[in-house]
């Protein structure tokens, strides 16, 4: 209960600073911007953008992200990030949004931040783990936590905000907020209930889900999402771990991999960062900066409610076209308990900063009583 009133506390806290962004706008800036009344109540985003005073400066910019159009997380939350931006800085920053694939490839988004290619991005934070070890952390632990709301209190309550801004600063990067998401499932074209059965496929795996599985002496397979289906078709792969049931909805893998693995092996994480150079951050005057982080974190809560709910619509469909539940025995459970705490282990072995991440995880978990 006073997990749920803190992160309860937060989102008003985070819904409360943004209304109140064109109010401090206006107090910023040498001359007042207009904007825009609501158009139907104090919290519903005015539907076009007002346009800037000439004598204001606007910075157009473009937004990669790891998402493909037609999902939901590109077309509701990465647009919809994009289309509040504009209109909370009344049209002072104009973004537009690319779609993975468009200008960059889904595993080099931050490769293309960092050389000026875009502008702001959200990419996927286990592509640049070897660059910066504290990802290691952010994605892909095994058997943790159970909510992206977790995930949130973690980084904005617990001290990894802090530690992550240092850890990108050192990159050239400005950490804005985290893209959080639930617990990731292993889905399969046959049922395993143990680990040997799951030993003997290909799983489709990345960052932490990859080590896991290689630890546990499986065969982890490196692809993009969006190649995921054929290959399961075709029988290069045998499934895949680290996606969420939604998402597996909407990519159809229910026509193939009809098996979901119970528990899921990876916790849950904050899968992808908002970030900006360190350059373009600094190009900002304070209220934009102001306007930019209040708008990230915003989107942090937006895509935490909107990705619960595809997931629960997801599972819902996935079930009723004939996918099913299949519990890994005891044995299996045990092994994989065992691995996860080798793997936080060695997590924190990796650099002075994801000791301090990791202990900060630990203490978080027992008070959960996860531990």
């Amino acid at each position: 209960m006073r997990t749920k009133r803190i992160l309860t506390l937060l989102s008003s806290v985070s819904l409360a600073l943004v209304l109140a962004i064109p109010l401090l706008l206006a107090c910023a800036a040498p001359t007042p911007i207009p904007t825009p009344a609501p158009t139907t109540s104090p919290t519903t985003s005015p539907t076009t953008s007002p346009s800037p005073e000439p004598s204001a400066e606007v910075f157009k910019w473009k937004f990669a992200s790891w998402a493909p159009r037609g999902i939901y997380y590109f077309d509701e939350i990465y647009c919809g990030f994009c289309r509040e931006l504009e209109e909370v800085s009344g049209g002072r920053i104009e973004v537009e949004p690319l779609g993975v694939g468009e200008l960059v490839g889904w595993g080099n988004t931050f490769d293309a931040l960092q050389a000026g290619v875009v502008d702001i991005a959200c990419p996927f934070v286990a592509s640049y783990k070897s660059i910066i070890p504290e990802m290691n952390c952010a994605y892909g632990l095994p058997v943790g936590l159970r909510s992206g709301r977790e995930v949130l209190e973690l980084i904005w309550e617990r001290g990894w905000e802090e530690i992550l801004q240092e850890a990108y600063l050192e990159q050239g990067v400005h950490y804005l907020s985290p893209d959080v998401w639930n617990p990731m499932y292993t889905v399969t074209s046959v049922p395993c209930e143990t680990l040997d059965e799951l030993r003997a496929l290909k799983i489709k795996a990345t960052g932490g889900g990859a080590d896991l599985l290689e630890k546990l002496g499986g065969t982890a397979v490196t692809i993009a999402s969006a190649e995921v289906y054929m290959s399961i078709a075709t029988g290069v792969i045998d499934g895949a771990l680290g996606v969420d049931l939604g998402e597996l909805y909407n990519y159809k893998f229910y026509e193939f991999a009809k098996y979901i693995m119970q528990p899921p092996f990876l916790a849950a994480v904050a899968g992808a960062d908002y970030l900006v150079t360190e350059d373009t951050w600094n190009s900002l005057p304070e209220d934009l900066q102001y306007v930019l982080y209040a708008t990230a974190r915003l989107y942090s809560g937006q895509g935490d409610v909107k990705f619960t709910k595809d997931e629960r619509q997801g599972t819902l469909k996935m079930l009723e076209a004939g996918c099913e539940y299949v519990a890994l025995d005891d044995a299996g459970v045990k092994e994989l308990n065992e691995a996860a705490l080798e793997m936080w282990d060695e997590v924190a072995a990796l650099s002075p900063r994801n000791a301090q991440m990791m202990e900060i995880y630990e203490e978080f978990m027992r008070e959960l009583g996860y531990l």
